[in-house]
């Protein structure tokens, strides 16, 4: 009897463990991929705002220049 409840509470644990695995690397994979895109996002709004101030910083040289 000891023998059975042991074998159905390895295999339990090993259920338990089959579905957590899954969904703990699911969760890192989105959390992986929402942390790449942020830092896509991120870094095209840095290259954004440089584009910008470049091109206003040319404007107000022209327009101290004229």
């Amino acid at each position: 009897m000891d023998y059975v409840i042991r074998k159905f509470s390895f295999s339990r644990s090993r259920w338990h463990c089959q579905i957590a695995f899954p969904t703990v690397l699911m969760f890192f994979l989105v959390t992986q991929v929402r942390n790449c895109e942020d830092e896509s996002r991120i870094l095209n709004d840095l290259h954004r705002i440089t584009y910008y101030a470049a091109v206003i910083r040319l404007q107000l040289l022209s327009i101290l220049w004229l």
